[in-house]
């Protein structure tokens, strides 16, 4: 039986409870059990830089806990990727955040990818990582529905009809031919989007793809773990330099693996 937990890097909040339901719907019987964890200090969500910051030192310790508890996959779930690269060297079982994988996923299923995003000051932490991720010629356009993401769930239906609106844009204004969605809560928004976006284009069928990021990731997740694949320790190599550490509860074997 693999075990895979996505790690929602904030603190616990009722405005996003619901996360905690989802991944286990996509655990396979027999197979592959998912499970889910918010980080124990931190900010109630992730919108910018600061709390990128923030929320890592949290999400390293959910990840070094979740490899003792012989967890075989982790899946660091915000479209920030917050210390995607730190988890990597701190363990060793894959992890993946989920916008590395969408955006890969999207330059694949089309030319162009649109972005939609909850807020417009996102814009810049989103072109920052399209250029790392080396998709910037990949990249059509971003937008945003400028709703906070501990409001989403509250104003589900005005978010959803927000998203339909900014994708129509995307397809007619951008040329774009593949949707992000760019926040894990707005996990579900992709199949409740298509009947509104093909009554303002007026087709039968949605012509796009849309990426929900948090799906694909697991799904994702659960083929690397089922073929035995793993971030490089050459490219994400275990910290050997022991330092003292002020301020932070890491598991201390962090600086004493090989």
């Amino acid at each position: 039986m693999k075990r895979i937990r996505v790690v929602t890097p904030a603190i616990y909040s009722e405005d996003l409870a619901f996360m905690a339901d989802v991944p286990g719907t996509y655990s396979i019987d027999g197979e592959v059990v998912v499970d889910h964890v918010f980080i124990e200090t931190g900010t109630a969500s992730i919108e910018n830089y600061i709390d990128d910051a923030l929320v890592t030192p949290a999400t390293i310790k959910a990840a070094m806990e979740a490899e003792d508890d012989g967890i075989d996959g982790i899946i660091i779930n915000c479209m920030c990727d917050p210390g995607v690269h730190a988890v990597r060297e701190a363990v060793s079982i894959p992890v993946s955040g989920t916008a590395e994988i969408a955006m890969h996923t999207a330059a694949m299923l089309g030319h162009a990818f649109g972005f939609i995003d909850v807020l417009d000051t996102s814009r810049t932490m989103v072109i920052d990582q399209i250029a790392r991720y080396g998709l910037r010629d990949r990249f059509g356009a971003f937008r945003a529905i400028n709703i906070p993401v501990l409001e989403i769930e509250k104003r589900r239906q005005d978010t959803i009809n927000l998203l339909a609106d900014e994708a129509v844009k995307l397809v007619r204004d951008d040329h774009a031919d593949v949707i992000i969605l760019g926040c894990g809560a707005l996990f579900g928004c992709d199949k409740k989007m298509k009947d509104k976006i093909c009554n303002l284009l007026q087709v039968e069928i949605c012509p796009i793809p849309i990426i929900d990021p948090l799906p694909l990731a697991i799904n994702t997740m659960i083929a690397w773990v089922r073929s035995g694949l793993c971030h490089s320790k050459q490219a994400y190599p275990f910290p050997t330099n022991v330092k003292a550490v002020k301020g932070y509860s890491l598991n201390p074997r962090l600086y004493s693996r090989r």
